[in-house]
């Protein structure tokens, strides 16, 4: 009896197996619709209700629960679930029949699928390497996590300067305006995707700029030199962003359009120092590299000066200066307490010497000397080179060299006169000895007989 009313009330109530499946996609894009395939397999007439949950990492949500009447084996549309960003990472759908009295006759999860708000991009820059002031083409395309086409848009960030473009379909097509002043080498534009729904992908894209020189600079350490000073010019060639470029550079130095010194550097120092036969004046600094020239000025002050030295007897006058010298020289001589000076008219070039021959102006002897400058000569022995007529003019004026220092009186002065006197003398007597007609002439000359009467 008892066996007879359990057949006949399983036979009244729908029998609830059933083998559940459930499909989703791979991935899924925030703002996307999750919609779940359920498939009954093998089941039996089920009247009951279907409930359906997300699980994900980090949220989990039951989300629907409806009425459902199954007969046999059936396949089942979950209604779509909105992605939000809460999702975001590793997801399941769980779904489960239950009776209506609540008993869960059959549950199934689905595979995991990723929730995420990034794009898909594939990107083929034309070129690598690229000229300021061009523009850097790129294409591609891009997809959501599926890889299938959609629509955004893409800013380009390059420097300080963006540019949005929108993309209507998958495939895009943007140049990016390179500036006129970007630096050389290695730079990159920053590409920004987004879709409608806040998911992006941002892709840096590198290239290179070829470096465009722009300018020479010119800096030097003065505006203004001496001879024997170092003149240091910093050259170099700049690009379009300001920065140095390694290149030869024909620099040379140049005085009134004629190069005086030329030569080729490296973005090195030009140094050179100031020859004492460079005249004064404007000079300048020319460096050119192919169609680009620079020209920096400084000028060279006068510097008078003039070297003394004492080569044996002779006395050496450099003009070490820049400028002409032309002036009269004194050399000082002391012998036997008696002071007096060599005085010549000197005229040198920068860079020449003259000389004065000490044993052609004074008497042989031991002389203590004194250059002009200074300088001092003890013990020097001088021959006596002198002609007749220098000797026999110095013994008359009673100076070694006709010229007594200043506060030194001539004392062969009063010698030198009665000298004279002894001189006439004796002329008289030879004259009156050989009976000569010295003044016969004079005498019948007109000036005498006017004079007599």
């Amino acid at each position: 009896m008892k066996l007879t009313l359990l057949l006949l009330l399983a036979i009244l109530v729908p029998f609830a197996y059933a083998e559940m499946e459930i499909t989703t996609k791979s991935s899924y894009n925030i703002g996307e619709e999750i919609q779940a395939l359920v498939v009954i397999n093998e089941g039996s007439e089920f009247s009951g209700f279907q409930s359906a949950e997300i699980i994900c990492d980090s949220y989990t949500k039951n989300y629907y629960k409806s009425p459902i009447n199954v007969k046999g084996s059936d396949s089942l549309y979950i209604p779509p679930l909105k992605v939000f960003p809460q999702m975001k990472g590793e997801c399941r759908i769980h779904s489960s029949l239950e009776t209506i009295e609540g008993e869960i006759l059959e549950e199934s999860t689905s595979s995991e699928f990723a929730v995420t708000n990034l794009l898909l991009v594939d990107l083929n820059p034309v070129a690598t390497s690229i000229n300021p002031g061009e523009e850097l083409s790129i294409t591609g395309n891009v997809h959501n996590s599926r890889k299938e086409k959609i629509p955004a848009a893409v800013r380009a960030t390059l420097g300080e300067s963006s540019e949005n473009i929108a993309i209507v379909n998958s495939d895009f097509s943007i140049s990016v305006p390179v500036p006129e002043n970007i630096k050389s080498g290695r730079n990159n534009v920053m590409l920004a995707f987004e879709d409608s729904n806040g998911n992006y992908k941002e892709e840096i894209v590198d290239f290179s700029v070829i470096a465009r020189p722009t300018k020479i600079s010119i800096t030097m350490n003065m505006e203004e030199y001496i001879p024997y000073q170092i003149a240091n010019a910093k050259v170099h060639i700049l690009d379009q962003a300001g920065d140095v470029i390694r290149k030869e550079i024909e620099t040379m130095l140049v005085k009134d359009k004629k190069t005086i010194d030329a030569k080729l550097t490296v973005n090195n120092d030009y140094s050179f120092k100031i020859n004492n036969t460079l005249k004064p004046g404007k000079y300048s600094i020319k460096s050119v590299y192919l169609e680009i020239s620079a020209e920096k000025e400084f000028s060279i002050a006068e510097f008078r000066q003039v070297k003394f030295e004492l080569s044996g007897q002779t006395v050496v006058i450099t003009n070490t200066g820049n400028v002409d010298h032309k002036n009269f020289t004194r050399i000082y001589l002391e012998r036997d307490g008696i002071s007096f000076y060599v005085e010549k008219m000197i005229n040198i070039k920068p860079g020449f010497s003259a000389f004065i021959d000490l044993s052609t102006e004074v008497p042989g002897g031991m002389y203590a000397i004194t250059m002009p400058s200074g300088e001092k000569y003890e013990q020097v022995q001088i021959d006596d080179n002198r002609g007749m007529l220098k000797k026999a003019y110095q013994w008359l004026s009673g100076s070694p060299a006709g010229n007594v220092a200043k506060g030194q009186e001539k004392p062969g002065i009063t010698y030198a006169i009665i000298a004279l006197f002894v001189v006439a003398i004796l002329g008289m007597a030879l004259v009156q000895y050989f009976k000569l007609n010295v003044f016969g002439g004079f005498k019948n000359s007109w000036l005498f007989k006017k004079f007599r009467k």
